[in-house]
């Protein structure tokens, strides 16, 4: 076998060219692999030093790796047919017919690699940028905004008032919130000529318009502020009787005689009708009054008046309390110029008639109706019926509203911001403007990703058969379902508690144990059909709190024994 052939062209100053030739006939060379090594290694020895060098720098080895290691490495070379382990030396290399080794230089490596390496440091470095500002910029302040208190506030603002039978409780509770923004309606008008008294954000209030034997309860959920659930609480009554669909429900229900199915049907149409016109109408009125109020650079939306007679509400003083929070809300949506465009607020409004029980409904506030279930006697406690449904962008009708007009759902939230699908309020996510007379219309409304265009639930009245009735900001709902309150309500009133108020707070008291970090707001109304047990009721239940001094291992103990000021009704009314 003839000896294996190494043709070297070198130049140290132009382009080195190797040309390694093999004899003619492979077949020939009988040498075994290790003979070919050790052939290379001995040419590599006699050779030229630069030729020495040139094979070390073409095969690309470790620089400090011993002489055999780049013999072998151009051995592979030459032979790449009798060896594949080519990649372990890290060159590139294509072989024409004569066996030509063309190698990649080092420094051609040296830039390829360079710019991978820069290219991935400067996809690393924008991705860190991006979160610094996004942590900076919308992390933290939405954190602060958040911020939740060291010590639950545990004070309640509680409301009982009775009519014909109709007894209702209210109690709100800022709990661990920094702010309280929830806020609450509740009318009852007794017989003609209507005498309307009734408790708005713990004021004693008169209403005009509503008729007599009707009563009206509202719960409002506010949030990114006060601005908005303030506003509805002072108007959403006014604006409902300004409808002229109200004002012939008004006029037909007042008339004399027995209501004949086709009556019905036409009073049930035009309630319907009035609540959706007036939740539409008043998300506009928000937006003007919110535009008036930056304009002169103050809040006069915390003054509203009440009526077209000139009746006009002062701030109560839980509005004047609560200056600082609309304060810290205009100092930090510094981009709306003000709290009003970030500001937004859920509505569940529950109308009693003496012929429907009419539920409008924007947002997860919810309302429940409890009944006597007189088709399962053997089902123990009263059976729920959902007046309304949670509005979360999670829900596919919701989730398609909100991508058609230009929304997206991320995090189970609009935008990725807000957790509710429909509110009034947060204009943030709507796109009609507050002078354009247009743009006040249903189909106007219908085109936003986050809605004002409420739900409506009707439920015909059963005397005898329902027994209480439940309105609640999520806080309650977000550790109680609708049958753990049935069930929680109706223990209090078979414990012997008749005070609705008492009831109301022991509800506020449970849920703080349970872990609620929302504001609490909740109105119940109790039915004739509601029956009272014997016992201590709520009293006896905050006794037993009381005692359980040596139970300090969980915190819930501490906050859930309420001091002698959450025990009296403080400020409570009787209407």
């Amino acid at each position: 076998a003839g000896p294996i052939n190494i043709v070297s062209k070198i130049n140290v100053t132009e382009e080195v060219e190797v040309v390694e030739e093999i004899s003619e006939d492979e077949d020939e060379d009988d040498r075994t692999d290790q003979e070919r090594y050790e052939d290379l290694v001995e040419f590599c020895d006699d050779a030229n030093e630069n030729v020495c060098e040139y094979i070390k720098e073409s095969a690309n080895c470790c620089c400090e790796a011993e002489i055999e290691t780049y013999a072998k490495c151009a051995y592979q070379n030459i032979f790449p047919d009798k060896y594949n382990m080519t990649e372990r030396c890290g060159y590139q290399c294509n072989l024409n017919e004569n066996v030509n080794v063309l190698m990649v230089d080092n420094d051609e490596k040296g830039v390829e690699l360079g710019i991978i390496f820069g290219a991935i440091a400067g996809v690393i470095g924008v991705a860190l940028w991006s979160y610094a500002c996004y942590y900076w910029l919308f992390y933290l302040p939405a954190k602060k905004k958040r911020k939740m208190l060291k010590k639950p506030v545990t004070t309640k603002e509680t409301f009982v008032g009775e009519n014909s039978g109709l007894e209702y409780g209210i109690s709100s509770m800022q709990g661990w919130r920094v702010y309280m923004e929830d806020r609450y309606i509740a009318y009852q008008s007794s017989v003609a000529p209507p005498t309307e008294i009734g408790v708005v954000d713990g004021e004693k209030r008169t209403a005009v318009g509503l008729p007599h034997n009707h009563s009206l309860f509202c719960v409002m959920d506010g949030h990114g502020g006060t601005f908005s659930s303030n506003f509805v609480s002072q108007n959403l009554v006014r604006i409902i009787c300004e409808q002229q669909p109200f004002a012939e429900y008004v006029q037909k229900v007042t008339q004399e005689g027995q209501k004949s199915e086709r009556d019905l049907f036409e009073l049930r149409e035009l309630l319907e009708i009035s609540l959706q016109h007036a939740f539409i109408d008043i998300d506009l009125d928000l937006l003007r009054s919110y535009t008036e109020s930056k304009e002169k650079k103050h809040n006069s939306g915390l003054s509203i008046s009440t009526s077209k007679k000139g009746t006009s509400l002062s701030k109560s003083k839980k509005e004047e309390e609560h200056d600082d929070d609309a304060g810290f809300l205009s100092s930090n949506a510094k981009k709306a110029g003000g709290s009003g465009v970030f500001s937004g607020t859920t509505t569940v409004l529950v109308m009693l008639t003496p012929h429907f029980m009419v539920c409008a409904n924007v947002g997860d506030s919810r309302a429940v109706l409890y009944s006597s279930n007189v088709n399962s006697p053997m089902l123990v406690g009263p059976e729920p019926t959902a007046l309304s449904i949670d509005h979360k962008p999670k829900v596919p009708s919701e989730r398609e509203r909100i991508e058609k007009f230009g929304g997206r759902v991320a995090r189970g939230r609009v935008d990725g911001e807000l957790a509710v699908s429909r509110a009034l309020g947060d204009f943030d996510f709507k796109n009609y403007s507050p002078h354009n007379k247009e743009e006040t219309g249903l189909e106007i409304a219908h085109r936003q990703k986050v809605s004002p265009i409420p739900e409506i639930i009707v439920q015909n009245g059963c005397i005898g058969k329902d027994r209480f009735l439940v309105l609640a900001c999520d806080g309650i709902w977000d550790v109680l379902d609708n049958f753990q309150c049935a069930h929680l309500i109706e223990t209090l009133f078979q414990e012997g508690e008749s005070d609705v108020g008492l009831v109301c707070e022991e509800v506020l008291d449970v849920c703080l144990e349970k872990g609620s970090k929302d504001n609490m707001t909740i109105i119940v109304v109790k039915f004739p059909g509601q029956s009272i047990g014997k016992g201590g009721g709520v009293t006896a239940r905050r006794e037993l709190r009381m005692t359980r001094v040596d139970d300090e291992s969980s915190s819930v103990t501490s906050f859930s024994a309420p001091d002698n000021e959450n025990i009296e009704h403080a400020g409570k009314l009787k209407c």
